[in-house]
């Protein structure tokens, strides 16, 4: 249809071939970003964002001018160049963490002993998932007097949720996981409500009544569409 040079031809095939490579590394890089801003790693999410548009227009210029003859090596080039950023700039985030997979930023499984739990927004259902609690606590061998501490806090923190937090749907859940260290119990609640920060609204109506009395820190983060509450209580075990 075309009377096209067979040397045009084959130059066109070779750009197909090199462009078909560099959509992988784009569609990569694109996943990378995603998840990155789901983990709320705003500074890779927004490099990778900006960097798929912009970094192209300078390696083309350049190729441009150094070697015309590689130009369409121009998507490639930039996109391994940005790649080969983000696996730096990942690894310098892993390094302050050490609990992270490399690259994706995920958090690794634990060697630890975890109870994890997910239950409706019911009377019911908290009741039930207190009792549980406190018996994982007691088959882990923890003393009375942590296990008390800890179903204290969980309750006034659940009691927070049900209290402050407005749900979208009654089939919503809360999520509990308590995770076991060395010296060190780590309970964390996820909720499906409204942002509503207990940390910083301590004063406000939005903190702890008896739980106050316990020695324990207290973390709140929003992530994935959820409420995030973190209370780590230090303890001694029984010699």
């Amino acid at each position: 249809m075309f009377d096209c040079p067979d040397s045009l031809i084959g130059e066109c095939c070779d750009a197909i071939r090199i462009y078909s490579v560099a959509f992988w590394l784009f569609c990569l890089l694109y996943l990378l970003m995603v998840n990155y801003k789901l983990l709320q790693r705003s500074a890779l999410a927004n490099f990778i964002s900006f960097s798929l548009n912009l970094s192209v227009i300078p390696v083309i210029w350049t190729l441009s001018v150094v070697s015309p003859d590689i130009i369409w090596w121009s998507n490639m080039i930039a996109y391994a160049l940005v790649m080969l950023v983000v696996i730096v700039m990942a690894e310098a985030a892993r390094r302050k963490d050490k609990g992270l997979s490399p690259l994706t930023l995920l958090p690794k499984s634990t060697p630890f002993p975890t109870f994890e739990l997910s239950f409706k927004y019911s009377i019911e259902d908290m009741g039930n998932c207190f009792n549980e609690i406190s018996q994982w606590l007691k088959e882990q061998s923890l003393d009375d007097d942590t296990v008390f501490k800890v179903r204290i806090i969980a309750e006034e923190l659940m009691s927070n949720v049900a209290e402050h937090g407005k749900v979208k749907s009654r089939k919503a859940f809360i999520d509990i996981r308590i995770l076991l260290q060395p010296q060190k119990v780590i309970l964390s609640i996820a909720d499906d409500s409204t942002p509503f920060d207990t940390v910083a609204n301590k004063d406000k109506g939005l903190g702890l009544t008896v739980a106050n009395a316990i020695p324990y820190r207290l973390d709140y983060k929003h992530q994935f569409g959820q409420n995030i509450t973190t209370a780590t209580l230090l303890y001694s075990r029984p010699s």
